[in-house]
């Protein structure tokens, strides 16, 4: 856990990049701030989540890792269910845009995630969010291999367990 007091954009230290966020103010009156967590050279986003919160919007504290997603039982599983994700052959007007923003800048994700041959992909857990009900906190997330999951704390800031895949398709 670290704290750190700041009342500038960015707020985070520039070595925290914490994009796809959420906020939401928890029953415990403070803010939250879930996001993806980028902190690899070769792709967007991490095998991780770290929670950020603030009372006052001045002192912050970045929480433990909340979830990784090595953690994730059905990711990298053959006998997993699938369910329909991004259409590569019919994207999304943003989604195009997106890729060729990035091929633009000699990036082609597209095929980066859709390697099979290279071995397992890595477990990279995108723009999750978080609903707090009942005392219980479900974080909401979604990976490469276009699965969906939910896991969850007593806490807000984590961390996330027991995973469970959602039947439907991220993208």
């Amino acid at each position: 856990m670290q704290n750190y007091q700041n009342k500038r954009n960015p707020i985070l230290p520039l070595e925290h990049h914490i994009p796809d966020s959420e906020a939401h103010v928890m029953p415990d009156g403070r803010l939250y701030v879930y996001g993806s967590y980028d902190d690899r050279e070769d792709v967007y986003c991490s095998e991780k989540y770290f929670v950020v919160s603030s009372a006052d919007m001045e002192h912050w504290t970045i929480h433990d890792e909340a979830l990784n997603g090595k953690q994730i039982p059905w990711f990298n599983n053959p006998d997993a269910p699938k369910y329909p994700g991004i259409d590569w052959s019919h994207p999304t007007p943003f989604i195009r845009k997106m890729l060729a923003e990035m091929a633009a800048d000699g990036d082609d994700m597209k095929e980066k995630f859709e390697k099979e041959d290279e071995g397992e992909k890595p477990a990279l857990l995108f723009a999750p969010d978080c609903t707090e009900k009942d005392g219980k906190y479900y974080l909401y997330f979604c990976m490469p291999d276009d699965s969906e999951g939910v896991a969850v704390s007593d806490r807000p800031e984590g961390p996330f367990t027991d995973p469970v895949q959602l039947p439907c398709g991220g993208g």
